[in-house]
């Protein structure tokens, strides 16, 4: 194989492996208690009292200012939902 044969080979192979990583969705990274914790505390202000671990991310309790408690689910995604 001559050398600009060859060149043009590993030009197509690079030019080909960016296209096929350019269209790979990125892996999704599940959400850490922390980064759960800080959702819950953005959505409803408070004391976190209890964090556990769910099938599909995380179920903590905050104490509101006013005193209430507010049971949250906060899923893998960042999506939260009151629970009571």
């Amino acid at each position: 194989m001559s050398k600009s044969a060859f060149v043009s080979t590993l030009v197509m192979a690079v030019l080909l492996s960016a296209s096929v990583a350019a269209k790979t969705p990125p892996a999704k990274t599940k959400m850490s208690q922390e980064q759960a914790v800080q959702k819950a505390q953005q959505h409803t202000p408070g004391k976190v009292l209890k964090v556990t671990s769910a099938n599909n991310g995380f179920k903590i309790r905050v104490l509101k200012k006013d005193g209430r408690m507010v049971d949250l689910k906060v899923n893998h995604d960042g999506d939260v939902q009151k629970e009571n």
